[in-house]
């Protein structure tokens, strides 16, 4: 059957577009389809070594069911071609099929500009959010690699490099002391997730806790229970990390609780536990008298008032500002769980619209803290 509309077919196939028509049954009329020219596709290979697509895609994997002839056949047709896998299609098409992926997707880079993995295994909550991490991103199709970022600049542009060669384009960034280290780095190049508070300067988008919610629900606490003078134990790292935000966020909520004051805070001086700087402590506690502790030393804490002969929580209330188990201690309790997932999920999305180099608007996803009772504290009045 001729075809009537042959005239429009003439002319059609310009760069950077092919047409390809294809008659219906019983009809002289035919239909195109529009095929992107300029990147080789398995249907280019397919059609060269005469199989389907879906044998090539099964062939170019090394999948056991096709035959070493035709597996062969097929990469040497690719690499003729000059076929290179789209890893971003590869994530769209995994993001359709809404599957649990247990195909490999492609490779994660998880960058840690200051603990190397030996150090880094040394901490169980920072490992507890890296199996997290990795948990999430191995039901999505992907492999995490821990990479230690070198201090100097030369040797974090040897590092891009290296994770451009292996065409890794996604990476989590993990939190470090001080954080401003991290702006010098070649960000343009891969899509980025970073985990707690961004260094300033630096447009990255951030997964985090939500330090003013986490504020007060602890405050609301404090206020339905007898205590009423609190006092906040803080490491110097936590507090220069945060660039004062626990301190200035306490403050700001207990100007709306006219019931309740603050002493001023006990900074633990860095590269000390709050044992070995115990005398300044009992010091301070002796002078500022408060009646609830805040504290990201909260055992040691507990164990210091016990040896002096103060009562908890009959006379003093203690808080654990990063609860790790439900057990003795009262306070705030942090998904690391949440937090790691969340970036994952973060860093596929932009992944699946290969959303490569820094945002002009970075997003911040905060995580909420949970509340958890202990014997360390008397939520309410008896």
């Amino acid at each position: 059957m001729s075809c009537r509309c042959h005239a429009f077919h003439v002319g059609l196939n310009t760069e950077p577009f092919s047409l390809r028509f294809h008659h219906g049954k019983g009809t002289s009329f035919c239909y195109a389809i529009i095929f992107v020219s300029g990147r080789t596709t398995l249907r280019d290979i397919a059609e060269k070594c005469g199989c389907t697509v879906a044998t090539v895609s099964r062939a170019l994997r090394d999948r056991p069911e096709i035959s070493s002839g035709t597996r062969a056949r097929s990469k040497a047709v690719a690499a003729e071609m000059g076929y290179v896998p789209d890893p971003a299609l590869a994530a769209l098409v995994q993001h359709r099929n809404g599957l649990r992926s247990d195909r490999y997707l492609e490779t994660l880079a998880l960058i840690s500009p200051e603990m190397s993995w030996e150090e880094s295994r040394k901490y169980p909550r920072r490992m507890e959010l890296i199996s997290a991490l990795r948990g999430r991103a191995r039901e999505l199709g992907y492999k995490v690699e821990f990479v230690h970022l070198p201090p100097d600049l030369a040797g974090r542009r040897a590092t891009a490099d290296v994770l451009s060669r292996r065409r890794i384009r996604g990476v989590v960034v993990l939190a470090s002391d001080p954080p401003a280290e991290e702006i010098a780095f070649p960000w343009n190049r891969f899509a980025a997730i970073r985990l707690y508070r961004p260094p300033v300067g630096l447009r990255i988008s951030t997964v985090d806790t939500d330090l003013f919610q986490g504020v007060h629900l602890v405050l609301d606490q404090v206020a339905a229970s007898p205590h009423r003078r609190l006092g906040l134990v803080l490491p110097d790292m936590i507090d220069r990390y945060t660039c004062g935000v626990w301190r200035r966020y306490i403050a700001m909520v207990l100007s709306e609780q006219a019931d309740l004051s603050a002493a001023s805070p006990f900074i633990i001086p860095s590269g000390f536990a709050l044992e070995e700087v115990r005398s300044d402590f009992l010091r301070w506690f002796k002078k500022e008298e408060p009646d609830v502790l805040l504290s990201f030393a909260a055992m040691g804490t507990l164990l210091i008032l016990r040896e002096a002969g103060v009562q908890v929580p009959q006379q003093v209330g203690v808080i654990d500002l990063d609860v790790s188990e439900k057990g003795e201690l009262a306070g705030l309790m942090q998904s690391r769980a949440a937090i790691g997932r969340t970036a994952i999920d973060q860093l596929h999305a932009l992944l699946l619209t290969n959303s490569i180099g820094l945002p002009d608007y970075p997003v911040t996803s905060k995580i909420a803290f949970h509340w958890v009772d202990g014997p360390s504290f008397r939520r309410a009045v008896a």
